[in-house]
């Protein structure tokens, strides 16, 4: 399962272009991989095993997307057509009244 559009964007251009992936990979994604702070301890690894205690979150101080539009389509595309014709529907009389 892919998660997010931008996932999903990363996966396609790995497939159509991976030289581009890689470069943008290479000069993008791996500094901000880094981290300044310290090491965890060797216990609280996860190298070796387990670790975090079933925690759901880790500690990114970032935000955090909660769910996503790709995601959610990707799950039930029925749902997403019928709310698509919707909000189709609803442009369509809106345009109409005008």
């Amino acid at each position: 399962m892919i998660v997010g559009g931008g996932g999903k964007q990363m996966s396609q251009l790995g497939y159509y272009a991976p030289g581009l992936m890689d470069t943008l990979m290479e000069t993008v994604f791996a500094p901000l991989s880094k981290n300044d702070g310290s090491p965890r301890p060797l216990g609280e690894n996860s190298l070796d095993g387990a670790a975090g205690g079933l925690r759901e979150r880790g500690p990114y101080g970032g935000h955090v997307m909660e769910s996503s539009l790709y995601t959610a389509t990707a799950l039930h595309p029925w749902r997403a057509l019928g709310l698509a014709a919707l909000a189709g529907a609803g442009v369509a009389l809106a345009a109409r009244a005008r």
